[in-house]
C-alpha cells in the first residue's frame, strides 16, 4: 500500500491547479473570433520600411508610413555613439546620453 502524505497531496493539487489554469487560458485564447487565425499574421509583425523622413504608424490592423513633414512633426535627430539614444520630450527630439 502506498502511503502519500499531505505535502504529496498539496504538491499534486497545485499541479493539478496550474495544469486547469494553463489548459484554461489556453482555450479562452483559441476561442476567439476577431481575427479568424490564433496569433497573428506576418501584416501585424513586419511593418513596411519608410524611406525620407517617414515614420511606421500601426492603426486599425494596418501598417502605413507617414511623412513627418506632412504631419508637422519635427524631424528627429541622428544620435551617433553607442550610448546616445533618442528621446522624443512630447514636442521636441533629443538624443540623450545613457550613463555607461
Amino acid at each position: 500500500m502506498v502511503k502519500i502524505t499531505f505535502y504529496w497531496r498539496l504538491s499534486y493539487l497545485l499541479i493539478f491547479l496550474a495544469a486547469v489554469l494553463m489548459i484554461s487560458a489556453g482555450v479562452y485564447a483559441w476561442n476567439t473570433t476577431n481575427p479568424w487565425v490564433f496569433g497573428h499574421d506576418i501584416n501585424e509583425l513586419v511593418p513596411p520600411s519608410c524611406s525620407g523622413d517617414g515614420y511606421i504608424n500601426y492603426k486599425s490592423g494596418t501598417w502605413t508610413c507617414k511623412n513627418m513633414a506632412l504631419e508637422g512633426a519635427p524631424t528627429p535627430p541622428v544620435c551617433t555613439g553607442t550610448n546616445r539614444v533618442l528621446q522624443w520630450t512630447g514636442s521636441s527630439w533629443y538624443c540623450r546620453t545613457l550613463p555607461s
